[in-house]
């Protein structure tokens, strides 16, 4: 599966402020009696970054929820630089992943320009994601001492100063080709990168610190240890759509439509063809959202753009890409799954089940006419009280309780995220969530407890 998510060239200029203000403008020159590519901007050692509290800000500013932009800013990262043209970002995220990301950078081919977008390719497999971005950036946006460092080829060598950084004899000469080439101002960029989950995990040391934080599927995915793909699909950026995505693909497996049904009659072979290509409108999604999130590891917040000041100007280019186009491309995908499927009748639901609690439980009742609308559902026994159901995807949402003790009179509040997974037949389906209530006690002040609910729905007719 490839794709190109932009079709206008960005400067880095418009992302870091370690870049030119005119991306135009005449690149500064080395400094004088330096030996091209050498010197700060490629030392090896890079210390491992902590928490990068500003790239909280960056990541919300993407399209991410308040869940999704902690994690980031609380992943620590390293950089490696292995050669003349390719180093190595490493990040340690909170959940147990390690995202590594292989970037290569060649003199430009002249197959791509930096206005032909980032080509993407993205899959899981198993405990790992793994993804492919290649893409081209300008030569003149770049500090002139990197890009002789990758037209020249040049390479620290074997000393290392003290202080961390390298050095070398000389500069090794451009071939002929090359410096041709270099008449293209351009360069390719290669970036593979392996997501390694094998332990769904939350440090508690992190969650300990999130008292205050709202509510947010996605913040409620990681602290449950999910994977990072899985989380970041959580937010509603990407939920949304997914599980559009995904209500048509019930669809095309249980069609209530006569002329899909018809359709599938005459042509047997075509229901594996529509949900295939639902598959793969899915995966270019997921792929996206995933995209992002590491570039932006590396991008303006982070420790690393702030401390190895020539990263920007390579991570920076396809990070506006993927983040001017996301929008846009989940829309698309989006409209491209709704043309191949025709709509399902929509369903209604029962919602029914028992929250533990002390001394008898819970008892809750409601009904869903549209899973995508508001909806609320009353309980009985230890509280007697309602949720407020608050959809932002037909698979989940937000909800708020508000209800009294029944043995007892006292008033409890709580609140959180829900999640909804429907069979493959979208007739029945199970609701869960951690019901977080506080109780006010007078004379003690306020207590507060967690019970892990799952309720039933089951399909009834529309109302």
């Amino acid at each position: 599966m490839s794709l190109r998510v932009g079709v206008a060239a960005i400067s880095c200029a418009l992302l870091l402020a370690s870049c030119s203000s005119d991306p135009v403008a005449e690149p500064t020159p080395p400094v004088e009696g330096a030996t091209p590519g050498t010197g700060a901007p490629f030392a090896e050692d890079v210390p491992r970054l902590g928490p990068s509290t500003a790239l909280d800000e960056a990541v919300r500013a993407a399209g991410f929820d308040a869940g999704t932009a902690f994690v980031a800013a609380e992943t620590r990262s390293s950089l490696d630089v292995v050669d003349s043209r390719s180093f190595v970002l490493t990040h340690d995220l909170p959940n147990g992943a390690v995202a590594e990301l292989t970037y290569r950078l060649t003199p430009g081919s002249g197959d791509t320009a930096p206005e032909d977008g980032v080509t993407l390719t993205g899959a899981e497999e198993g405990d790992r994601y793994v993804m492919s971005l290649s893409y081209s950036i300008d030569a003149d946006t770049l500090p002139a001492d990197i890009r002789e460092r990758v037209l020249g080829g040049t390479d620290p060598g074997s000393a290392r100063g003290a202080a961390g950084g390298t050095t070398v004899a000389g500069a090794v000469p451009r071939p002929a080709a090359l410096r041709a080439q270099e008449a293209r101002s351009t360069f390719d960029v290669v970036v593979d990168a392996v997501v390694n989950q094998a332990a769904e995990t939350f440090q508690d040391s992190v969650v300990d610190r999130t008292g205050s934080k709202p509510a947010s599927v996605s913040w409620e995915a990681w602290k449950a240890g999910n994977k990072v793909w899985d989380a970041v699909n959580a937010n509603d950026l990407v939920a949304q759509a997914l599980a559009k995505v995904d209500a048509l693909a019930a669809c095309a497996e249980n069609p209530s439509n006569p002329l899909t049904i018809k359709q599938y009659a005459e042509d047997p072979s075509a229901k594996a063809k529509v949900t295939e290509q639902l598959a793969d409108l899915k995966g270019e999604i997921q792929a996206n959202a995933a995209a992002l999130f590491l570039q932006l590891l590396a991008d303006t917040g982070s420790s690393l753009a702030g401390s190895v000041k020539w990263l920007g100007f390579v991570v920076a280019p396809a990070t506006a890409y993927v983040k001017q186009t996301l929008t846009s491309l989940i829309a698309e995908r989006v409209r491209e799954a709704e043309v191949l499927v025709p709509k399902c009748t929509k369903r209604s639901y029962t919602i029914s089940g028992t929250i533990p609690s002390q001394p008898g439980g819970i008892e809750v009742e409601g009904t869903a006419c549209s899973l995508e609308k508001r909806y609320t559902a009353t309980t009985t026994g230890d509280l007697v009280g309602t949720f407020s159901f608050r959809p932002n995807r037909e698979t989940g949402g937000t909800f708020a309780y508000t209800g009294v003790v029944s043995n007892a009179g006292l008033r409890l509040n709580g609140s959180g995220a829900y999640s909804i997974r429907l069979s493959g037949d979208a007739t029945t389906g199970t609701m869960t969530f951690d019901f977080a209530g506080s109780l006010n006690i007078p004379g003690f002040g306020t207590t507060t407890g967690t019970a892990v609910s799952s309720l039933d729905l089951v399909a009834i007719e529309p109302c």
